[in-house]
């Protein structure tokens, strides 16, 4: 059985949340082109409207656990087309 190493899993959630931040960055328009799970397009479009700057960390949060249980492939498959965008 592999050990969890918490450091690696810090790094991987930063990484997932500094992708979320870049995703959170296309148009209302580019986004609902995409074709991904209803909740992703709902929190992406809800990030737009956040008027408070405290919110705003939360609500990268919540895209990224939203990410996370996408899984890595589907991740890949949904925002492989859209240029200068790196899914890691």
């Amino acid at each position: 059985m592999e050990r969890f190493n918490k450091s690696q899993g810090k790094r991987d959630a930063a990484a997932l949340q500094a992708f979320a931040l870049a995703i959170s960055a296309l148009s209302v328009k580019q986004l609902n082109k995409i074709s991904m799970p209803e909740a992703l397009l709902k929190a992406l479009l809800a990030y737009k409207k956040i008027p408070d700057h405290r919110a705003i960390p939360r609500q990268l949060k919540y895209i990224s656990k939203l990410m996370r249980e996408m899984g890595q492939e589907e991740l890949q498959r949904t925002f492989s087309n859209i240029p200068n965008l790196k899914v890691k």
